[in-house]
């Protein structure tokens, strides 16, 4: 059977959060109305003033700004994903590259975010993933239609594409790899052999101390780490 390391995006491998920031840079473009934009910065300080959750948050996020894309080309968003990865690549943490091209050498490398497929099938430029899963927008005729096709904000959407991508691609999940850094990624975290929280959050740290998950940050050797775990086939207590 084959192996795979499941990423998250956001706070896992680049800082920031793509659902936040490419909105503002498709605005700057013309591609996004400031209006539409107001309302996703409304949401954004409802979350940060505790009214709205991460997920509830991210899923109004994502409506406003799939409608707002409505009727335009495919070709054109994806051409603007491109430029915005360009600049958001140079957030990456440290670590993010050579762990990934670490892994290439014997895990199939898989992005499982929640963010607009546009900007996260961009960054493949950079990153050398295999499989890419995102949120989708519906398109017909090569136009948005301003719905959502697949939402991988909603709950367990993460770890039912994660599971069904497995069983299709005959992956062993008991020695596979998962990193996230929030409770949202905990769903597919659940799933493989070896979770590792990656700059977690308070409620992700929470849930990985209760069942004795790897944590790490961008403060630690997260290469070496790993590196570590593999020789000695995940088992943490050597690392301690």
């Amino acid at each position: 059977m084959k192996k795979a390391a499941f990423f998250d995006i956001d706070g896992t491998l680049i800082k920031g959060q793509i659902v936040m920031e490419f909105p503002l840079h498709l605005m700057k473009r013309n591609f996004f109305s400031k209006r539409a934009y107001l309302k996703i910065l409304a949401i954004i300080t409802a979350y940060g003033s505790g009214i709205m959750t991460y997920r509830q948050a991210g899923i109004k996020i994502l409506e406003i700004y799939s409608y707002a894309l409505k009727n335009r080309s495919e070709k054109e968003i994806i051409e603007c994903s491109k430029e915005f990865a360009k600049e958001h690549i140079k957030k990456s943490y440290s670590y993010s590259s050579p762990l990934l091209n670490y892994l290439k050498k014997n895990y199939i490398l898989v992005a499982v975010s929640a963010s607009p497929i546009d900007p996260i099938n961009a960054l493949t430029d950079y990153f050398p993933f295999d499989k890419v899963f995102a949120t989708e927008r519906e398109i017909k005729n090569n136009l948005c239609t301003g719905k959502i096709k697949l939402d991988m904000l909603q709950k367990n959407a993460k770890k039912n594409t994660l599971l069904d991508f497995s069983k299709k691609n005959n992956i062993d999940l008991t020695k596979s790899f998962a990193f996230g850094d929030s409770s949202t990624d905990a769903e597919f975290l659940y799933t493989v052999g070896h979770p590792i929280s990656l700059n977690p959050n308070r409620k992700l740290r929470k849930i990985a101390l209760k069942n004795n998950w790897t944590m790490l940050t961008e403060r630690d050797d997260v290469v070496g780490i790993i590196k570590q775990m593999i020789l000695t086939n995940g088992n943490k207590s050597s690392l301690d």
